[in-house]
């Protein structure tokens, strides 16, 4: 979103103000994202007000969606494997990306508290998206996998880690560039950060929210973007944190937007927040199973989510998203290792360990490859 300062005369009903704004001797008429009535330019003409600073879209080139998603190889197990620091394992337990994916969250909490303190630095926010993406394009398999390992009393900086890992993944397969994906991800990493301005007694409410408590969470998109904006955060990024509660059939806020008005990021953002946010712990609820999440995305399509980035999410992801263990047609026990974009019900697995312990062995079946056998059920 610009920011354009507006003549009161040229201003139209449903314009969003960007700034509060004020009268002749300093009362506030109109409180910042709110959207203008007739009444409302009635009576800032009445109070002599010239101009006005309104929101106005930013025009974004669409992303073009690949008509097939790159396909996984082979068997070969080689390919499943990394070593590290002399030890074999399969790349979905690479102890490097965990690693990164654990100094991210600890960084993440560190830029978050600059942020509320006022001094923020935006070579540390660079270096941390930077150094995040950089794993996650090179491991694949491990970030989905740990997108969905929970850490309990870490829920809003592991949320915010785990919703750019999401993005980033999804902007690979997207084809995008990683100046792209970088934006993107940033956007993933700082979608809540506007909840900083929410009292803990809300975030934290183990019930359901009172109406009173409900609106003032709803604020946290618009002042994570007034955040952004203070800290001359790309406007992209900012965009994304204003939008990511939008929905695609108008009913989202802060400002009841439609799809068609919506930037493809906000979007892509808005599906790794709500199927992120479904896999997690909270006060008031149990964390969905990542397969069941994944379903419940795909039923949001068309009407809260993007039906075309859901899609693709749905794809990238998995019907059984990496780390679930199923049991086949024939009775073996098996993990997901990785994903078959184009054929999303048949992933590539890593057999179990006698016993279905968490050490798999070296025999590697990519189902896609592997007809005779299906998944029958997930354990």
């Amino acid at each position: 979103m610009a920011e354009v300062s507006t003549p009161v005369d040229k201003l139209k009903t449903g314009m969003v103000v960007s700034d509060t704004v004020y009268g002749p001797s300093g009362r506030k008429l109109i409180e910042s994202g709110i959207a203008v009535t007739d009444e409302m330019i009635a009576m800032l003409k009445n109070y002599e007000v010239t101009q006005v600073m309104i929101f106005v879209a930013e025009q974004y080139k669409k992303i073009e969606l690949p008509k097939a998603f790159p396909q996984v190889s082979s068997t070969n197990a080689a390919e499943r494997f990394v070593e590290e620091n002399g030890v074999r394992c399969l790349k979905i337990d690479s102890s490097a990306a965990k690693e990164t994916h654990t100094v991210t969250i600890d960084r993440t909490k560190k830029i978050f508290a600059a942020v509320k303190a006022e001094s923020f630095s935006p070579d540390a926010l660079k270096q941390t998206v930077n150094d995040l993406v950089a794993g996650v394009m090179g491991n694949p398999q491990a970030f989905s996998n740990l997108s969905i390992l929970k850490m309990k009393d870490e829920y809003t900086y592991a949320h915010s880690v785990d919703v750019a890992v999401l993005a980033a993944l999804l902007g690979t397969a997207l084809g995008m560039d990683k100046a792209s994906i970088t934006i993107l991800s940033t956007a993933g990493l700082l979608h809540d950060v506007g909840k900083l301005l929410v009292p803990d007694t809300i975030l934290n409410k183990p019930g359901k929210y009172t109406d009173p408590e409900m609106a003032q969470m709803k604020k946290h998109s618009f002042l994570g973007y007034k955040i952004l904006k203070r800290e001359n955060i790309d406007e992209r990024i900012a965009n994304c944190v204003l939008e990511h509660h939008e929905w695609v059939n108008g009913k989202g806020y802060p400002f009841g937007k439609t799809g068609i008005h919506l930037d493809d990021f906000s979007r892509i953002i808005a599906v790794c927040d709500v199927y992120n946010a479904l896999t997690t712990q909270r006060t008031y609820r149990d964390p969905m199973a990542p397969y069941a999440a994944v379903k419940a995305v795909i039923t949001e399509a068309g009407t809260h989510l993007d039906h075309e980035f859901t899609k693709a999410f749905q794809r990238v992801v998995g019907v059984y998203p990496n780390g679930t263990v199923v049991t086949l047609s024939d009775g073996t026990t098996c993990r997901v290792i990785d994903q078959n974009p184009n054929v999303p019900l048949r992933p590539v697995l890593a057999l179990c360990a006698a016993g279905g312990g968490a050490k798999d062995g070296n025999i590697i079946i990519n189902l896609s490859e592997q007809k005779e056998l299906f998944i029958k059920d997930v354990v």
